[in-house]
């Protein structure tokens, strides 16, 4: 996670991307799923999260 408090934005990312030491919180996924930024600000979840399952109208399956 990385917040930005000047311009009011939270990121969220996969834990294991580079990044600078000290520019980024790990948070796990339990509370990052539940994350909530406070009002005004806006929440860019850059995670690469695979659904588990999938609607009959994307596998053709009826």
């Amino acid at each position: 996670m990385a917040i930005d408090y000047q311009n009011r934005r939270v990121w969220l990312w996969d834990i294991g991307i580079t990044a600078q030491e000290g520019a980024f919180s790990a948070v796990c996924r339990h509370h990052a799923d539940r994350l909530v930024p406070p009002i005004k600000w806006t929440l860019f979840d850059r995670r690469n999260v695979t659904e588990m399952f999938q609607s009959s109208k994307e596998t053709g399956v009826a």
